[in-house]
């Protein structure tokens, strides 16, 4: 069992080797490994579907993830002497990895939504004052930050390319899932069909998001913070049973020697380990 652990250890090691080599922009010299960059890049839906949600995860950096989750597996199989270790840790590690992507892309929603208010503040009030929407977007956009600004650009070069400023909005909310700015979408479509008079009831919508904004930051923040309480506890579990298995193995044998204790403790971490991520889904579809 020792030299299976070391064996697995060495997998994990080796994947980290040549993400390292791999991923460095300068060349490293290892007489007894030899590391060439492909000459076209791998497409892995996974990684297209992360950079859409504005997510950038390299190739080298994916696949020594999962040569790690796989060391990590073996290692698992071989402590509790189950094969169904495998298949447990692979699972869990494939919905970590997705829940790492929803994480990173929250992050930007919520640096993005952080400026939003003030920038529809500035823009609200740019419009009423210039009944431009070209002219008050060229105002507002010098002044923000990424990753607002490339969001605004987006918008500002559809409109300029002919696309009604409702649409384009329309569309940045759905790219960022924002909601809150529902009312200030339906403004600027109002704003395309009433033209000048509409300024009064942009400047409003702009207030408005702020408002609105603020609190349902509270309640996702709620959410999450349950969600992570939840983690907390799957790990405790995780390091109970870890630890009885290394120090009271007298008292863990029954989960080692027959099939169907093999089977329940499958199904006892398998649930462990579901549940954090049965609540990140759930809390995705609200956040």
């Amino acid at each position: 069992m020792v030299l299976g652990i070391v064996l697995a250890i060495g997998v994990g090691v080796l994947a980290f080797l040549l993400f390292y080599l791999t991923d460095s922009g300068k060349r490293h010299s290892i007489k007894w490994i030899q590391v060439e960059k492909p000459k076209a890049k791998t497409s892995i839906k996974f990684l297209e579907e992360a950079k859409q949600q504005g997510v950038n995860i390299g190739i080298d950096q994916y696949m020594t993830w999962w040569g790690i989750a796989i060391a990590v597996s073996i290692a698992m199989a071989l402590i509790f002497k189950n094969p169904f270790m495998v298949a447990v840790v692979l699972g869990a590690f494939y919905f970590i990895l997705k829940i790492y992507v929803y994480q990173q892309e929250l992050k930007i929603r919520e640096k993005v939504k952080e400026q939003l208010g003030s920038a529809f503040l500035n823009l609200s009030s740019a419009y009423r004052i210039q009944k431009n929407w070209m002219l008050a977007m060229e105002t507002v956009m010098p002044m923000l930050q990424e990753p607002l600004k490339s969001e605004f650009t987006r918008v500002y070069q559809a409109h300029k390319s002919g696309q009604a400023i409702g649409e384009a909005f329309q569309d940045m909310m759905e790219r960022l899932k924002i909601p809150e700015m529902k009312l200030f979408v339906t403004m600027a479509h109002i704003s395309s069909q009433i033209g000048d008079e509409a300024a009064e009831g942009v400047f409003v919508a702009g207030s408005y998001f702020q408002t609105k904004r603020l609190a349902k930051a509270e309640l996702d923040n709620a959410m999450l913070s349950a969600v992570k309480e939840t983690r907390w506890m799957t790990l405790g579990f995780v390091g109970t049973v870890i630890y009885f298995r290394l120090f009271q193995e007298e008292i863990f044998r029954v989960f080692m020697d027959s099939l169907l204790g093999k089977t329940l403790l499958t199904i006892y971490l398998a649930f462990a380990l579901a549940v954090p991520i049965i609540g990140y889904v759930l809390v995705r579809k609200e956040v």
